[in-house]
């Protein structure tokens, strides 16, 4: 409201017609030219995002002042209270004198324009910073950044003269860069912005804000009634022993404007020392200001407060945070250079072997141990397993030269070959048993392959726990001087201590599903990189790692392969991300890595030659029940098609000669079916050719264009379509697929062509697949894409070996 003694005038000072306030007689020293009577004149507030959508975005922005870091008083009405109209000097003759009413800062002549110093009321949130001020004062500041609050001389010569918002902000014994602001995140939660200007950018390295606050001891800290929830809230630790909380300041907001730092997975800023924030990265205008909390917090004061669920929404958030996350690999390796000093200190000196679940399980284990050591021995004596092989069990290495096999097949110049190549270093792989390691063999052999090979050449020891995957794996590994198969050690932290000190592995990969903590435990101590490849866990698994006992522990464990963790399904990716492996991918089963088996050409070559020309496709692995509906299917396509050929290859051989009896009535001409045992290749009479025989499937995929593969009509689950599929061939399934679950789900992000079929449209989606089989030919693998991108993956692995 204004007094008689100013009136509203229209004026061309500053080159355009503007509007002002002006003295309309002589006014003193401390003379009133506005006053805010409460009662009558309410105050209307608006965030900056309110402003920035309203439709009147303008006027409100031109009629507004700060009286908050994200809070503007403003009036789409400025002619119901002149003083709205009041301009901005750098060399003013008015100030505030309290938040509620302006004063004449000198004495006024009449007609003189009645200003004062925007700089009272706004900081460098204003939504008037960036204004050219045409005032004309000899001490005008040009540009108005409205920093001047952290001006001492500036404080010093209005003081008094202020709002409670500028002399909050001044009040702060924190520090930071003015480069940022505090706004609004939703409607109420704030955080710290990096301004939306273009000249705010603030780079790599910068420091960014220092905390400060009164320093307080955990004693203290953790006394009954001591401290308010406010006060944990927004502490913030800097030593093992010492934290800081807030200095409660007598005027307005007890909150810095520091202590809105919010938490994020994926950070923009990380600590220098206890106090000081830099930017890991350059942060554009309009980026958040966040560190991951990991960061600051050891977990020794376990506030409720300080466990929370995180929205961060970044491809690296953990979803849980916990004050042990400081603890997870994955975090040290990407942000450890970041933790505070004391948490540094922590990670060098504590490994997450502290946790309370991980102290039982070794309790348990010293309890428990003569009885498993009794178990193995017996069973191993049971199974004939030698005693020098046994020992491997207990982390104790054969000496060099006398590796231990009982495998005669195995030749002591292949070990010898093993333990002498000095030159190259070790990769430990270990798989539970025969599935998991058979799975692996691609992995040993791009490992171990010449160096001019894509990556360094190593040598892989592989482990396993059955003997039966022990002594298969030797055999299979008996031609590669540079692999080796043994029983992994048990769990027990000295024997996989004493395993870990005699191979000295650079790094290590697991298969599956194997985590083991001590086993974990004791490698990560090491400091090698470590990996989990085709990492699966049953529903059943999961739900008992993510129990209340068990949640923490596995976190932990899963964590620790922040080299490599691969998934070998959507699902398993989602349930290792919800134990804590933020760095898991899938990119597919290892299955796609297996080669194709060898074939004889010259049969290629004249079975090619005898189907030449003619409408041939192959259903494989079929069942019971599958052969009639492939038969009567193959029945219609010869309908538009009479030289059109079956090529029908059983599941179990033992049925085929009962099958050729029961489909000769559906064929009555001579030769129209066909046997591999007995006719070796398909005449040109030959309307269904069973194969009886084993190990040549193979052949024909080779020789066709289009597959069925069988055991997915009936409710069998289904069967392999990847070798077909590395042939090139189009592969159609039936709706009983449960067990490639994972494989289709990989599939589907190639060009491979797989298709789902039923009973009822099989003979028209064949028709239609075999008359442009010339094109499906054309990719000679359709699995490629897959193999690229788990071989990027590994590569990425071994880089960081060496």
């Amino acid at each position: 409201m204004l007094p008689e003694t100013v009136e509203l005038h229209a004026f061309d000072f500053y080159g355009y017609e503007a509007k002002g306030l002006f003295a309309s007689n002589d006014m003193e020293e401390g003379a009133i030219v506005w006053y805010w009577d409460k009662a009558t004149e309410p105050l209307e507030t608006f965030t900056r995002q309110e402003i920035m959508i309203h439709e009147d975005c303008q006027k409100l922005t031109n009629f507004s002042y700060m009286v908050g870091d994200d809070t503007f008083a403003s009036t789409l009405e400025p002619e119901k209270d002149a003083c709205w109209y009041m301009n901005h000097s750098c060399d003013p003759n008015c100030w505030f004198d309290g938040n509620d009413q302006i004063v004449t800062k000198r004495p006024v002549k009449k007609g003189e324009q009645l200003c004062y110093d925007y700089a009272c009321t706004e900081s460098e949130s204003s939504l008037h910073a960036g204004l050219v001020c045409q005032c004309g004062s000899i001490n005008c500041r040009g540009k108005l950044k409205f920093d001047d609050w952290r001006n001492p001389k500036f404080i010093q010569a209005n003081h008094g003269h202020l709002t409670d918002f500028i002399m909050k902000k001044y009040a702060e014994n924190s520090w930071y860069d003015s480069r940022m602001e505090l706004r609004y995140k939703t409607k109420t939660s704030l955080g710290l912005f990096c301004r939306q200007d273009t000249d705010c950018k603030i780079y790599a390295g910068e420091t960014v804000l220092v905390f400060s606050g009164k320093i307080v001891h955990i004693n203290e800290f953790l006394e009954p009634g001591a401290m308010t929830s406010r006060d944990y809230e927004m502490s913030l630790q800097i030593h093992k022993d010492l934290w800081q909380i807030p200095a409660w300041k007598e005027t307005g907001d007890k909150i810095e404007t520091s202590d809105y730092i919010n938490h994020s997975c994926d950070p923009t800023c990380g600590m220098l020392d206890s106090v000081t924030v830099v930017a890991i990265r350059d942060i554009s205008p309009g980026d958040e200001i966040t560190i991951d909390y990991c960061m600051v917090n050891d977990g020794c004061n376990d506030q409720p407060s300080d466990n929370f669920l995180c929205n961060c929404g970044s491809f690296n958030c953990r979803r849980e945070i916990t004050t042990l996350d400081w603890q997870l690999p994955e975090l040290q390796s990407r942000l450890g250079q970041y933790f505070a000093p004391f948490v540094k200190h922590l990670i060098e000196n504590s490994p997450f072997a502290d946790l309370v679940e991980m102290k039982a399980y070794r309790v348990m284990w010293c309890i428990c141990r003569p009885f498993i050591e009794w178990f193995i021995v017996s069973k191993d004596f049971q199974r004939k397993v030698p005693q020098i092989a046994t020992s491997e069990r207990f982390g104790i290495a054969t000496p060099p030269g006398k590796l231990c096999t009982w495998n005669t097949n195995v030749k002591k110049s292949t070990i010898d070959a093993f333990v002498l190549a000095k030159d190259k270093v070790v990769v430990w792989i270990h798989g539970a048993s025969v599935g998991e390691c058979l799975s692996a063999l691609p992995l040993i052999q791009k490992l171990t392959q010449a160096p001019e090979s894509c990556m360094t050449q190593h040598k892989v020891l592989l482990t396993t726990t059955t003997p039966s995957a022990r002594a298969l794996l030797q055999e299979r590994l008996k031609s590669n001087p540079y692999a080796h198969c043994i029983f992994a050690p048990l769990d027990h932290a000295k024997y996989v201590q004493r395993f870990l000190s005699t191979w000295q592995p650079r790094a290590a990969l697991w298969i599956e599903s194997e985590l083991w903590p001590n086993m974990i435990t004791e490698a990560s101590k090491t400091k090698i990189p470590m990996g989990l490849v085709n990492g699966r866990i049953s529903t059943r698994s999961f739900y008992r790692w993510n129990s209340w006992y068990g949640r923490r522990l596995a976190r932990h464990l899963v964590s620790q392969f922040s080299a490599l963790t691969l998934c070998q399904s959507l699902e398993d990716l989602c349930r290792f991300q919800a134990l804590g492996a933020t760095s898991a991918r899938f990119v597919g089963d290892l299955k796609f890595l297996s080669s194709k088996p060898a074939i004889d050409e010259n049969t290629l070559k004249a079975l090619k030659q005898t189907i030449q020309g003619r409408l041939v496709w192959v259903a494989v692995s079929t069942h019971e029940g599958e052969e009639d509906i492939c038969v009567a299917a193959h029945t219609q396509i010869l309908e538009n098609d009479s030289n059109a050929l079956l090529i029908l290859i059983p599941r179990h051989p033992h049925r085929c000669k009962a099958l050729a009896a029961n489909f000769a009535a559906t064929f009555p001409t001579k030769d129209a079916i066909g046997l591999r045992s007995r006719d070796t290749i398909p005449s040109p009479n030959t309307r269904v050719f069973i194969v009886d025989t084993i190990g040549e499937t193979q052949l024909y995929f080779e020789a066709v264009s289009v597959v069925f593969v069988g055991g997915s009509l009936v409710d069998v689950g289904g069967h392999n379509i990847l070798e077909p599929l590395r042939s090139g061939c189009t592969v159609l399934h039936g709706p009983y697929m449960s067990n490639f679950v994972s494989i289709l789900s990989s599939l589907s992000t190639t060009s491979s062509t797989v298709i789902p079929v039923d009973e009822a449209h099989l003979s028209s989606k064949l028709t239609k697949q075999l008359k442009s089989q010339e094109i499906h030919r054309l990719v000679e693998d359709g699995t490629v894409p897959i193999q690229q991108a788990i071989w990027s993956e590994v590569d990425k692995f071994c880089h960081r070996i060496g």
